[in-house]
């Protein structure tokens, strides 16, 4: 894992998780940025991070992680 001691996946996170997911099978790249997923269809809203932490994808697993800020 690129992001040891990233925590747990949320609910925020799975959902991101399925949604970058969707969008790198379609366009065969990750996002530029959470707006494209929304912009894209695949997401509603961008859910927020826990208070002091930011989404990043984690790219040896692919899978979104909250990090520190």
């Amino acid at each position: 894992m690129a992001f040891p001691g990233a925590g747990e996946q949320s609910p925020a996170n799975s959902a991101l998780t399925g949604a970058v997911a969707r969008f790198h099978d379609k366009f065969r790249r990750f996002p530029r940025d959470w707006n494209e997923l929304v912009t894209a269809g695949f997401i509603q809203s961008i859910p927020q991070p826990a208070d002091g932490k930011r989404f990043a994808i984690d790219p040896d697993t692919r899978i979104v992680v909250e990090l520190p800020k």
